[in-house]
């Protein structure tokens, strides 16, 4: 094989792969919500099926309209905060350990330990908030 060649697939193969992953991501978002608007709509036109045919909506359907709404739904508790913050401490440990360990074999990756200090610090900041924001629901 050419060496000019095998140059260009190394460098192919990190952009191939931190495209792939933001793709996976966009499309299994882009599926949540997709799903869950079909779930609202489907729920919507039986009630609204039911209000033309002079029925009455049944309590079952009305709770379930209420707890569809997209407001309190998005709306953040202090458990998510914290769960949240969780998962961005870990991520940011894992980035650092994995820095570490790779600075051991080679210099240039320390720049890990400089990059999972941002997840690292946000998920400590989502943790804190977690406790002191009053606004929110206790942690259960």
């Amino acid at each position: 094989m050419d060496v000019n060649l095998i140059g260009l697939v190394g460098v192919f193969i990190p952009i191939v792969a931190i495209v792939g992953v933001f793709t996976f991501l966009s499309v299994a978002a882009h599926a949540r919500f997709k799903y869950r608007a079909d779930e609202r709509s489907r729920l919507y036109d039986t009630a609204r099926a039911a209000v033309e045919k002079g029925q009455p909506l049944p309590p079952e359907v009305i709770k379930a309209m209420a707890e569809t709404s997209v407001p309190d739904r998005m709306r953040r508790t202090a458990f998510s905060d914290l769960r949240t913050g969780v998962v961005l401490t870990a991520i940011g440990l894992g980035t650092a350990i994995f820095g570490y360990v790779g600075s051991r074999y080679e210099p240039d990756t320390a720049m890990l330990m400089a990059i999972a200090a941002i997840p690292g610090l946000i998920g400590v900041a989502l943790i804190i908030l977690s406790f002191f924001n009053p606004n929110k629901g206790p942690v259960n």
